[in-house]
């Protein structure tokens, strides 16, 4: 649990610090594609953030179930080994930095087209 916390402290300290730096970039641009290009790395940093705070929630609730000697249900070990696959196929996809940003540019349009139609 100390591990994660000592790496979730450091990705948020990137991440203050890649979007300090994002945003500079952003006030002297002048070109519309590279306007996007720099707020799919801005969107990848927030996700990447969202990553680390995921896994010390994770590393929170497997100290639990060991303190209370709790398991998972046979049922909930085949969803947990699923959501396993589609991780590391999502990360197979994403194996170049250009990949990776189109990746969580996809996913942050997606999930914006999302909260608009839960709006309505």
């Amino acid at each position: 649990m100390e591990k994660i916390s000592e790496r979730e402290t450091y990705i948020d300290y990137l991440n203050r610090e890649i979007s300090e730096y994002i945003v500079s970039l952003i006030s002297n641009e002048k070109s519309t594609e590279d306007s996007k290009i720099i707020n799919g790395y801005y969107a990848v940093i927030g996700n990447l953030e969202r990553i680390g705070d995921h896994a010390m929630n994770l590393a929170g609730y497997a100290k639990d179930l060991k303190e209370w000697n709790l398991s998972f249900s046979d049922v909930a070990l085949e969803e947990i080994e699923e959501m396993k696959k589609q991780c590391l196929t999502a990360l197979d996809i994403v194996k170049n930095e250009e990949d990776m940003v189109l990746f969580f540019f996809i996913v942050y349009q997606e999930r914006k087209s999302i909260w608009k139609l839960n709006r309505l």
